[in-house]
């Protein structure tokens, strides 16, 4: 093989990943928002004569995250000043916030869990347990071995790739 026909081959390779990995991302979060929709956790999945993998959906969880970077100061300039390091800029001790975000997520609301005081700053909300796609390595095989013939498992749709 010469360098234009490899050359060639691995700028096709890439489009045909790129095409892939967006077939997949559209498809996966379309089964993700399945599985949350109809509660299912789990499934392994087999054809006629091959393991294929399993898809599980993680648990959801409470989870706190800062809006407001100026009101958090404020409320930590007030209450534990100690936590606030200052090296070229201000920050808040990364431990110290993440257990405080911890312990208001576990309370799923914006409040201080000492002082029951609101935080605006704070926003407390239900994530989705991420989905988890594993495929065996029988199913990887077969899905070659039909590539290779020519024989695709699946249909593309036109994703207006750019």
């Amino acid at each position: 093989m010469d360098l234009k026909q490899e050359a060639q081959e691995l700028l096709a390779l890439g489009a045909l990943q790129s095409i892939i990995k967006g077939e997949y991302d559209r498809r996966r979060a379309a089964l993700e928002a399945r599985y949350v929709q109809l509660g299912v956790s789990a499934q392994m999945i087999s054809t006629d004569d091959v393991y294929m993998g399993t898809v599980s959906l993680g648990k959801p969880e409470w989870v706190a995250e800062v809006i407001n970077q100026e009101a958090m100061f404020e409320w930590f300039e007030q209450r534990l000043p100690a936590e606030i390091v200052t090296k070229t800029v201000s920050e808040i001790r990364p431990l110290t916030l993440r257990k405080l975000l911890d312990r208001i997520a576990a309370k799923h609301d914006p409040v201080d869990p000492d002082t029951g005081e609101l935080l605006t700053w704070v926003k407390v909300y239900k994530k989705n347990g991420s989905m988890r796609v594993t495929s065996s390595a029988d199913a990887k095989g077969v899905v070659r071995e039909l590539f290779n013939q020519g024989e695709p498992m699946l249909q593309l749709e036109d994703g207006g790739d750019a």
